[in-house]
This record gives structure tokens, sequence and C-alpha cells, in this order.
């Protein structure tokens, strides 16, 4: 699969200002390769940030570790390394977050709880055995209700943040086959790189080629509910 390094290459070799063979290396660039190299993350950071549902940053957590007597987890405390929020509904239609009794292997849903009603019951007693409510603070950390008496495992779904291309060998997420869209964007950038920083819009994004093509194959599909026409 294309690494960063062929990914700034072809960049590099399309634009017609530096020949791709002059690019030996994406670490401790400067001058215009350096600003290629620079684009050519760029672009796959707005490509990533230009929809939050794409499939690909899309991921699930199995077996984060809930220990007596804690509520509160952020990502990290559960396992997650590159974190950029929960996939919950926000209502009481939730249904994708369980814990799981290691001692039984049975699983049971978490029912989501609005914070402010959480907060509401502070004043409460909060500890109980296995908690059957969750919310999520406003700093994204999952908080379970009744504080758990023992231990369990927390399963969820939750998206990634992007993906930053720092060396070499590093790879895209994105289906390999779509990497030409990096390319196309990263051009892009590289043609405007005189002006300010430029970010690219959603509506400009789908003007480039393989855009659309990578919306159709990464995005959720739309179905109109039943009932209704």
């Amino acid at each position: 699969m294309p690494t960063f390094l062929d990914l700034a290459r072809k960049v590099g070799s399309e634009s017609g200002t530096v020949a791709g063979s002059q690019i030996t290396t994406v670490e401790n660039t400067n001058d215009r390769i350096g600003k290629i190299v620079r684009w050519t993350n760029d672009a796959y950071r707005q490509i990533q940030n230009a929809n939050r549902d794409w499939g690909w940053l899309r991921d699930v957590l199995l077996d984060g570790t809930i220990v007596a007597g804690k509520a509160q987890y952020d990502a990290p405390s559960l396992g997650i390394t590159r974190f950029r929020e929960w996939e919950c509904t926000g209502d009481d239609r939730e249904d994708r977050f369980h814990l799981l009794d290691p001692s039984t292997g049975q699983a049971s849903r978490l029912r989501f709880m609005d914070y402010r009603a959480y907060l509401s019951l502070l004043g409460t007693s909060l500890g109980g055995d296995r908690p059957h409510s969750f919310t999520i603070s406003p700093r994204g950390a999952i908080i379970l209700h009744p504080r758990p008496t023992r231990a369990f495992l927390f399963r969820a779904p939750y998206r990634l943040a992007p993906q930053e291309l720092v060396s070499n060998a590093d790879v895209p997420d994105m289906p390999a086959h779509h990497h030409d869209v990096i390319v196309e964007t990263a051009l892009v950038l590289l043609a405007t790189h005189d002006e300010a920083a430029p970010t690219l819009a959603l509506y400009q994004l789908r003007q480039l080629r393989g855009f659309s093509q990578l919306e159709r194959e990464q995005l959720p599909v739309i179905r109109v509910a039943e009932g209704f026409c």
C-alpha cells in the first residue's frame, strides 16, 4: 500500500515542480519539498475532517476495563489511543453500549442518560452492584450509574481522531484504492500555498474526481424509516 513517502513523491511529481526521485524522506524537510510534505499530510487531515462518519474512522471498544469503585472513564483509561468521540445517539434509543460480566460472560445494555439528568442524581447514593445507565460528560468521559462495586468489561462504538502522517513508512488508514484523493487534494493546496493556509470546503472537495466515490463507499447509507414515503 502507498506510504506517506510514496504519496509525497507522487504529489511532487504531478505538481511539475519537483521530481519524485528528489523526495527521499518526509522527515525533517524544508523549502519546496517541505511544503509538498506538509500539504500532503494536511490534505489527508482535511479529508478526514470533511465527514464525521467515514467508515475507516469508526471502531468498537471491546474490552475496556471497569474497576470497582470508579464510575468515570476517559478514552485513554479504557485503552483507546486515538479518540475523537463516542458514537452515541444521545437518546434512549441508544443500544450499543454494554457491560460484560467476566465471571459469567453475559453482557447487558447500558441505557443512555442525559448529563443534566445525571447531575440531578449527585445528591443521592450513586453506589451499586452493576451499572445500568451511562452518560457522557462535556469532556467526553463515560460516567456509569450506579457506581460499580466490582469489575466489568465495557464495550462501545467510537470515532477515531484524524490520523497524522509523520514517518516515511506511515500508511493512511483510508482504503488504499482511494489514496489518489489525498494526492488530488494536496495538489490543490500546493497550488495555493502562497496564500494563507488554505482549507477546502466540503463542496470544493466534492469537485475532486475521487472524493464523491469515497463518500459513496465510506459513508453510511441513508434509508427512509418505515411508515414514511
